[in-house]
């Protein structure tokens, strides 16, 4: 950022519980000034399971009129029957109406899933305890493989994809709406919606539990129906998920991806208001997965996470308003005093000129994990 300054004003821990697993927010900033925030929660154990491998996550919801300073009892959303799920995302669609994404996932105790007629589509802790202990994003404990069954007594089966409504700025929840992914296995994302410039509403998400491909769904009706769903990103030998959307200074739909074989971002773009896409390319960028805020010279701050060194939240610039490019060769830290890789997903909301809020996650001293907040500002030389 040769011509910006970023600097972090203050940070810390905004939400602490000892005895649960804190992670993965996404934030809004409602037009009352509000900030509001959901975030998954599950028991902490002693080791890390994710939500595609624990039927006790839920998402909450947390409040900050003080632009982050303070926050409110986590609420949760839509209820307390709501379990098994994977990250959410926010849209604010103004005056208090207020959308939430989630996809959740069906679980079954291990015995029971054994005695489903067809298993070929249900997932048992030997699928993917192995997966889990080779991946380099967390380090796990030995004891983890020894018995995944007595680990992990339950089975992963398909789920379903649903947003739901709030017309008080999420307090409560009046309406829920399934949408239906057609031919993909299911409907992933954490990052909400982009409202296009005739008010239509463009949610991407990846085919969960593959996360392998990005794809997008249109309402023009205030997210009460859907269209069917068109590919957005696609490559042989990558691994697309986590998409976050906005729409640059051309009007063009653009999405930042988590792409998992090279751990990295890439972006796609549109400019027929998601009907077509270009082929996914790299953001140069070593981090993953990624939320924007548009500065006041129209260009856009990405926040995202990295898991290698240096461990941290960071930041990059755009090089103009259209976001094709971006500055990746002049990083900035957010924070980057975390213990180890079990850290990330900045969400970004912006609370003046200059000023930002970001939120993430990461452990604290005494080994909690738990959700952290940093006012920045990011103004010119």
């Amino acid at each position: 950022m040769a011509d910006i300054n970023l600097t972090t004003i203050r940070s810390g821990v905004i939400y602490r519980d000892v005895y649960s697993y804190t992670a993965h927010p996404h934030a809004v900033r409602l037009e009352s000034g509000e900030i509001v925030l959901v975030f998954n929660q599950s028991v902490r154990r002693r080791y890390v399971l994710h939500p595609p491998e624990d039927p006790r996550y839920i998402n909450f919801v947390i409040r900050s009129v003080d632009e982050g300073a303070s926050w409110s009892t986590p609420r949760v959303v839509p209820g307390y029957n709501w379990s098994g799920m994977e990250c959410s995302g926010f849209t604010d669609l103004g005056a208090g109406h207020l959308m939430i994404n989630q996809w959740q996932f069906d679980w079954l105790t291990t015995e029971a899933a054994r005695r489903q007629k067809e298993t070929e589509a249900i997932s048992f802790p030997a699928d993917w305890v192995g997966e889990m202990t080779s991946s380099c994003e967390l380090e796990h404990p030995d004891e983890i493989a020894g018995d995944p069954n007595e680990l992990a007594p339950w089975a992963r089966a398909s789920g379903k994809t649903y947003v739901h409504h709030s017309y008080d700025g999420g307090r409560t929840w009046e309406e829920t709406v399934q949408i239906d992914t057609g031919s993909y296995s299911g409907g992933y994302g954490m990052r909400g919606s982009a409202v296009l410039s005739d008010g239509t509403i463009f949610l991407p998400m990846s085919d969960v539990p593959h996360y392998q491909k990005v794809f997008g769904v249109k309402s023009s009706d205030g997210g009460h129906t859907w269209s069917e769903p068109s590919l957005v990103a696609a490559a042989d030998g990558k691994y697309f998920e986590e998409p976050c959307p906005f729409v640059n200074e051309r009007g063009q739909v653009v999405v930042l991806l988590r792409e998992n074989s090279t751990r990295s971002l890439f972006h796609v773009r549109s400019s027929d208001n998601g009907d077509t896409w270009t082929k996914p390319v790299p953001v140069g960028v070593n981090g993953y997965p990624a939320d924007v805020a548009r500065l006041e010279d129209g260009r856009f701050l990405m926040v995202f996470g990295r898991r290698v060194d240096p461990l941290g939240i960071f930041a990059v610039v755009s090089k103009d308003g259209t976001a094709s490019e971006w500055d990746v060769a002049d990083e900035r830290a957010i924070d980057a005093h975390f213990p180890n890789k079990n850290l990330g997903y900045p969400t970004i909301v912006k609370l003046s000129t200059n000023r930002f809020f970001v939120a993430y996650y990461g452990e604290d001293t005494d080994d909690t994990t738990c959700l952290w907040g940093a006012e920045i500002e990011v103004s010119p030389r």
